[in-house]
C-alpha cells in the first residue's frame, strides 16, 4: 500500500481541533442535542479499558457507552469526510479494541463532528485512507457511527444548531474498493526531449506533469482485499523501468515523484478527469500520451508551476472524489 496525497482540502474551512471537538461533544450530550445518545449522562472523561484510553464513559440506566470523538475534516459542499491524511495502524488498532469493547450491557460508540454549517452527510475518506474505511465498514455492525455537523458564532463555543449527517453505508460499500483512477504528479526538474514508445520524440518543458490513469477490476477481482489501483500507483512511484510498458513508464526515469492522488469509484472516470484538466492546461504534452485505447487528445498534462497548490486543480481533484457523490448520497 502507499502513503497516499493530503491537503486537498479549500484552505477557507476550519478543521476543529481534537480538544474542541470534545468540548463541543460534552455540550452536546449534557444538553442531548444528540438523537442517538438521548437519556446518557457523561460519568467519566478519558477512560481507560485495556492498552486505550477513550474519550467519554457514558450512562442510562443499567447501560454504560464507551464514546470516542474525532473531528472531520472540513467538508466538501454537502459532505464531511475523515481522515485527511492517512493513518497508522495503532489507529485502526484503537477503533477495533473499541467495537470490542461492545457486550449485553455496553455499547461502544464514534462521533465524527464537522464544524461545517452545509454538511448533510458524512462518507469516511477512502481516497485518502482506505484501510481506515474498511475497518469502519467491518466494525460498523458492532460500533455505533454518529456523524453531526454544527452551527456556531465566531465569538461563541455552544452550537447554535446541530445537525445529524446522514452516513449512505450502501454507496461507501460500493465506492471504496482499491480500484478506479487516479492522478499522478511529476516533476521534471529539467527540459529534455524523450522519446516516447511508438511516439515522436517529444520536447518535454522543466514544471509539472499529471498523468491520469486507471486501474479496473475484473468482476472476479471485485474483493475489497485485492488492491489493484494501490498496486498500480505503487509501480509509476519506482523511477526505473527496465521494460517499459506504459507511455508513462519512458518519462519516468527522468522525472521526479511528487503525488499520488487516487480516485477510488466503481466508474470509469479517466477519460473525464482528463476533460477537466485540459481546461486548466495548454496543448504541452505530446498527442495520443496515454490515451491510445480512448478517443481524448493525451492523458497527460503539463503545469510549469505545482498543481496541488494550484485552486483549480484541488477542485477538480475533490468533484471527482465527493462531489460527484452527493445527488447518489
Amino acid at each position: 500500500m502507499i502513503a497516499e496525497c493530503s491537503g486537498m482540502m479549500p484552505k477557507d474551512r476550519k478543521h476543529l481541533e481534537e480538544s474542541t471537538a470534545r468540548i463541543l461533544a460534552r455540550h452536546l450530550i449534557e444538553t442531548e442535542a444528540i438523537p442517538g445518545l438521548k437519556g446518557f449522562e457523561v460519568v467519566r472523561s478519558e477512560v481507560t479499558r485495556g492498552d486505550h484510553q477513550f474519550d467519554f464513559l457514558l450512562r442510562k440506566g443499567k447501560r454504560e457507552l464507551i464514546l470516542d470523538v474525532i473531528p472531520c475534516t472540513p467538508a466538501v459542499k454537502r459532505i464531511a469526510t475523515y481522515p485527511h491524511e492517512a493513518t497508522d495502524e495503532s489507529e485502526r488498532v484503537h477503533l477495533e479494541d473499541l467495537a470490542g469493547l461492545t457486550s449485553v450491557n455496553t455499547q461502544a460508540a464514534i462521533l465524527f463532528i464537522s464544524n461545517n454549517r452545509v454538511a448533510e452527510f458524512f462518507i469516511p475518506d477512502f481516497h485518502t485512507d482506505f484501510k481506515y474505511t474498511q475497518t469502519l465498514l467491518e466494525l460498523k455492525d458492532r460500533l455505533n457511527v454518529m456523524a453531526v455537523a454544527l452551527r456556531r458564532e465566531k465569538e461563541r463555543t455552544e452550537p447554535t444548531r446541530v445537525r445529524p449527517l446522514k452516513i449512505p453505508w450502501k454507496l461507501i460499500e460500493s465506492e471504496a474498493k482499491d480500484r478506479g483512477s487516479y492522478m499522478v504528479v511529476l516533476k521534471l526538474p529539467e527540459s529534455r526531449k524523450i522519446k516516447i514508445g511508438s511516439l515522436k520524440e517529444h520536447r518535454f518543458e522543466e514544471g509539472f506533469y499529471v498523468y491520469v490513469g486507471s486501474a479496473k477490476a475484473k468482476k472476479k477481482d471485485c474483493s475489497p482485499r485485492i488492491h489493484i489501483l494501490s498496486s498500480r500507483i505503487d509501480r509509476h512511484r519506482q523511477q526505473d523501468k527496465g521494460n517499459p510498458h506504459w507511455h508513462i513508464d519512458y518519462l519516468r526515469p527522468f522525472a521526479e515523484f511528487c503525488a499520488a492522488l487516487p480516485i477510488r469509484t466503481k466508474d470509469d472516470l479517466e477519460c473525464k478527469i482528463a476533460d477537466s484538466l485540459r481546461d486548466l492546461t495548454g496543448d504541452e504534452t505530446p498527442d495520443r500520451f496515454g490515451s491510445t485505447d480512448c478517443r481524448c487528445q493525451s492523458h497527460l498534462f503539463y503545469f510549469p508551476d505545482d498543481p496541488l497548490t494550484n485552486s483549480d486543480f484541488k477542485r477538480v481533484v475533490q468533484y471527482y472524489r465527493f462531489e460527484r457523490l452527493v445527488d447518489r448520497a
